[in-house]
């Protein structure tokens, strides 16, 4: 038998009824780039393997849908068409989030600083969605800068809550593995940026807070936690039901001094270190 694989965090949620699994830098690189597992598996030598253990050990079929677009959009198992493990990793959709309707059916996600957020409903047959949440996945920066027609949902947070089918003063939610405000500055004296960084922290700003953009304003520094949190409460959530795991993807370190987790800032702003991604491994039990 092969020996498991240990996540750098892991999560009961709502009382058993979820589990989170987060798995960070322990493994390498969890990335599965391509439109094939052949491709994945030729970009990222071994994913194919770690990800066919992964399902085996945690008894999961694994729906991995590709958030690059930041699109908000969530979709339910019927959208995947590719089976790149059999029974065990189904990929296809641009997507941010998946809902999950039964047992031993599991959200998977590559990240590198996007937190992940979890939303379950815990009556009997209620839905749990899980879904990527990254700045572009959480406000429709494109429609900001008038560049497309408005989408479906601005974030992929009322996108999770309209497929719940029920109000929301119920549910439950967690946050998952996001950088933390120190580390996601948006600089309004950047001289390539620095017009759309003042567009998108001055909206975030006048829609949900000054709590969202901690410090100097003109720093940008956006807390996606933060931005979520203040979301699911619009929308109707308790806020006394939205748990988070405190992670921060660029500044968690071990005892060695190594990072927990792959970051993308950190990989930018520090060419020597290791550009990678984080899997997030979402079951519903």
């Amino acid at each position: 038998m092969s020996e498991e694989l240990i996540p750098t965090e892991s999560h009961r949620l709502f009382g058993g009824a979820v589990e989170v699994h987060c798995f960070g830098t322990r493994y390498g690189n969890w990335s599965m780039a391509g439109k094939t597992p052949e491709e994945a598996e030729m970009n990222n030598p071994g994913i194919i393997e770690r990800m066919r253990r992964l399902a085996d050990q945690f008894n999961c079929a694994v729906f991995a849908p590709n958030p690059s677009s930041f699109n908000a959009m969530v979709v339910g198992p019927n959208a995947f068409h590719q089976e790149w493990i059999e029974n065990s990793l189904i990929r296809g959709p641009m997507a941010d989030g998946v809902y999950l309707r039964h047992r031993n059916m599991a959200f998977g996600v590559t990240s590198a600083d996007c937190p992940t957020v979890i939303l379950h409903d815990p009556c009997p047959d209620g839905l749990t969605v899980a879904a990527h949440a990254g700045r572009d996945s959480l406000i429709d920066r494109a429609f900001l800068e008038s560049r497309s027609p408005e989408r479906a949902h601005e974030s992929v947070v009322s996108a999770m809550l309209s497929v719940m089918g029920s109000g929301a003063w119920h549910l439950r939610a967690f946050i998952a593995c996001g950088i933390s405000p120190h580390r996601f500055s948006h600089p309004f004296e950047d001289e390539q940026h620095g017009q759309t960084n003042r567009l998108i922290t001055d909206y975030i700003v006048e829609k949900w807070g000054a709590t969202c953009v901690p410090g100097d304003r003109r720093s940008g520094r956006l807390w996606l936690t933060e931005i979520i949190r203040r979301q699911l409460a619009d929308l109707g959530l308790d806020p006394s039901h939205i748990g988070c795991d405190g992670v921060d993807t660029y500044d968690d370190r071990d005892e060695t001094l190594k990072p927990h987790w792959y970051s993308r800032r950190r990989a930018r702003a520090t060419p020597s270190t290791p550009d990678g991604r984080n899997l997030m491994l979402v079951i519903r039990r």
